[in-house]
């Protein structure tokens, strides 16, 4: 699970400055491609990477909310039979609830710098927010989760540690009963 979620992650950055850049081309591309309409483009390009980036970052809350979910339940689960493993599980569980802090900033002003720009773009275009807005909230939004890259992987990387252990240690105690 770790490795789609990554994935999911780059490759929504990608599109993200890929739309950013063309938009700052979209009349140029319009005229050497004979397309009818630059905001058509625009639209699809930047709703369509936008709305990738809203799944990835929400994949990056989910991630971290489920498997630290099922390290609380599998320590819950073991209490009675095992009380020493299960605190060790609790401990993992411990561990692994403080690295949403690394990831959940990112994650969650990406999606909200997401939608602020996305729903600034229409304001934009019917006239009610000065033009340099919409562009410095693409600029946020692009920062924010280009910034988060690094901060996430690592914290993924050492969930999945954890996870490790954590079925290193059910493991043992199957093998126990």
């Amino acid at each position: 699970m770790e490795w789609p979620v990554r994935i999911l992650l780059v490759i929504s950055t990608i599109l993200l400055w890929a739309s950013y850049i063309s938009a700052w081309f979209q009349h140029e591309l319009t005229a050497h491609f004979d397309w009818t309409s630059a905001f058509v483009f625009h639209l699809a390009s930047a709703g369509s990477s936008v709305l990738l980036s809203f799944f990835a970052n929400l994949s990056i809350l989910f991630y971290f909310i489920g498997t630290g979910l099922w390290m609380k339940d599998q320590a819950k689960s073991i209490v009675k039979d095992n009380k020493t493993e299960a605190v060790k599980i609790w401990e993992i569980y411990e561990n692994s609830n403080k690295l949403k802090g690394r990831a959940f900033p990112f994650a969650t002003f990406a999606i909200f710098f997401g939608i602020l720009t996305f729903v600034m773009g229409g304001a934009l275009q019917v006239g009610a927010i000065p033009y340099w807005a919409h562009p410095a909230l693409a600029t946020v939004l692009l920062i924010t989760q280009t910034a988060g890259i690094p901060f996430v992987y690592k914290a993924i990387n050492l969930n999945f540690n954890n996870l490790n252990k954590c079925s290193d240690l059910l493991d043992e105690v199957k093998t126990l009963t």
